[in-house]
């Protein structure tokens, strides 16, 4: 197989710097470009809340602006010197927004850290992974991090 194009989604967590290895290795082997890609959530969602339209507009901003700049951040400590390197921050639902990222970017390969903890953050990044793993348009390598 060839994997011209790896998608990796990244909560931005050391955790999440797992995969690193691997994708390093893949790109060395088919000379893949990566996208590196964070998915911030939609605080639209919250809106039974009675937040103003406005106010929530202009949080969900800022918060993609913080997330590219930690995105970038993340991809220079982890990528830095890796050629065909591009970042994308996405708003959505996580697993949506990847697999739809993945279909619109003719993802070969889709690269995924995944946490050895517990409890309710495990179920909820383990829901997202399983969601990818299932619906994904190529395969999913998963990465297990350190507990």
């Amino acid at each position: 197989m060839h994997f011209k194009t790896i998608l990796f989604p990244t909560d931005l967590s050391i955790k999440s710097e797992a995969p690193v290895a691997y994708i390093k290795d893949l790109v060395k082997r088919h000379r893949s470009r990566t996208i590196v890609i964070h998915v911030v959530e939609n605080l639209d969602e919250l809106s039974h809340l009675n937040i103003p339209k406005k106010p929530l507009e202009e949080l969900n901003k800022e918060r993609m602006t913080i997330a590219r700049k930690k995105l970038k951040e993340f991809t220079i400590k982890n990528l830095g010197k890796l050629p065909g390197v591009s970042q994308e921050v996405v708003r959505g639902i996580p697993y949506r927004a990847i697999v739809e990222t993945a279909r619109k970017k003719k993802a070969s390969l889709i690269v995924m850290g995944i946490h050895g903890g517990g409890g309710l953050e495990s179920f909820l990044i383990g829901s997202n992974v399983l969601r990818v793993v299932r619906t994904a348009p190529c395969p999913v390598l998963t990465v297990r991090g350190k507990p």
